[in-house]
């Protein structure tokens, strides 16, 4: 090779050229519900009780996760990190007797169901946020060894989990193929990239300005005059394995943009407790305008900018009830609605699965109801 040349085999190698070719993959109709989908990622994971129910086992060598623990300790151990929160008691409580007397496969299936439906809540113990922990921390590392290679993540990550651990700690960890628990993501990748490999941070290129969507205000079961044209492929159920905040309000489009206004330039896991809260004061647009300032500033102080975002979600909820009589109005022109709002509006509301979002939770999980949609055309 002369001076000057370029190396393809390292071209290839560039985040560029993976960032292509991953494109391309996401454009096929074979992607969806590939290993290396977020469809295929959450295959590979397990269920809740894997996740949630695991024994931990002190030793010299480290600390490890018992390999074989049998059904019944893992429904003891997952049920720990929810016992002190009412809601969930009173929620699993309901069903939860007649599955003592059955141990078969059925009994198992129908137990997952009812934990899954059990967890689907906002509470002060964030319930919702633990449970799903697991899934987008695995989701979230996938992503960056995929950024780094071009080798299969299914023979790269082979033999991995991601579990949460007992409620004293409640902590998301990563278990090796020897069962060890390595406690950070990125010992994770130094050990499965070399330890002198530079993680490289993938940046992305959109579009500035998103296409405006519409949505009628005056019947929030059917937000849009072109959805038949608009959602080619309708989401038929909206639980995901990533726990998304937006997934408890499908059928209520206003606490669906007030959850995405408090999710602006702020943590997940600050959310959760407050947005209980706000929804239990002031649950409709009607009760939030008429809210005093004073008191939803303390509510929303936790998230910070108390003053300004109480005031924006008084102006949010003037807009929405102000432009409630004109049957088609703009999500972006809500006060505190941006492109997030939309695409969220267009995921949750829509049950549109052939957007792509902006942000990187709504991208995961518009690919995943695409895989399940890919799943059941396979199946069918």
């Amino acid at each position: 090779m002369t001076k000057g040349t370029p190396n393809k085999s390292s071209a290839k190698q560039s985040p560029y050229f993976r960032h292509k070719r991953r494109q391309i993959c996401e454009n096929s109709p074979y992607f969806p519900n590939a290993p290396s989908s977020p469809f295929g990622a959450m295959q590979s994971l397990g269920s809740l009780w894997h996740c949630l129910g695991a024994s931990i086992i002190a030793s010299n060598s480290g600390t490890l996760v018992e390999p074989n623990i049998p059904t019944v300790h893992q429904i003891r151990n997952t049920l720990r990190h929810f016992e002190a929160c009412p809601v969930f008691q009173k929620r699993y409580g309901k069903s939860s007797s007649s599955f003592d007397s059955n141990n078969d496969s059925r009994c198992l299936t129908d137990r997952t169901q009812h934990l899954e439906i059990s967890v689907r809540h906002l509470c002060t113990y964030r319930c919702y946020y633990r449970a799903y922990a697991p899934a987008r921390a695995w989701w979230a590392l996938r992503e960056k060894v995929q950024s780094q290679t071009c080798l299969p993540i299914q023979s790269l990550l082979q033999g991995w989990s991601c579990l949460l651990m007992m409620p004293s700690t409640n902590k998301v960890v990563f278990v090796d193929p020897s069962h060890r628990v390595v406690w950070n993501e990125q010992d994770v990748l130094h050990q499965i990239l070399g330890p002198q490999r530079r993680i490289q941070r993938r940046v992305e290129r959109y579009p500035v300005l998103p296409q405006r969507i519409w949505f009628d205000s005056t019947t929030d079961e059917r937000p849009t005059k072109r959805s038949k044209s608009s959602c080619p492929r309708r989401i038929v159920c909206t639980d995901s394995p990533f726990g998304l905040l937006e997934e408890l309000f499908v059928e209520n489009p206003f606490q669906l943009l007030l959850s995405t206004i408090l999710l602006n330039r702020t943590t997940r896991i600050q959310v959760d407790p407050v947005l209980y809260e706000l929804l239990q004061h002031w649950p409709t647009p009607e009760s939030l305008f008429q809210a005093e300032l004073d008191s939803l500033i303390q509510v929303v102080r936790p998230l910070g900018m108390g003053y300004r975002r109480a005031m924006g979600l008084l102006q949010f909820a003037r807009d929405y009830l102000t432009q409630d009589n004109s049957k088609y109005q703009d999500v972006m022109e809500l006060y505190y609605c941006g492109p997030y709002a939309q695409d969220a509006y267009r995921l949750f509301i829509q049950k549109n699965a052939s957007i792509k979002p902006l942000d990187h939770a709504l991208r995961a999980y518009a690919r995943y109801q695409r895989g399940v949609l890919a799943d059941q055309e396979k199946k069918a």
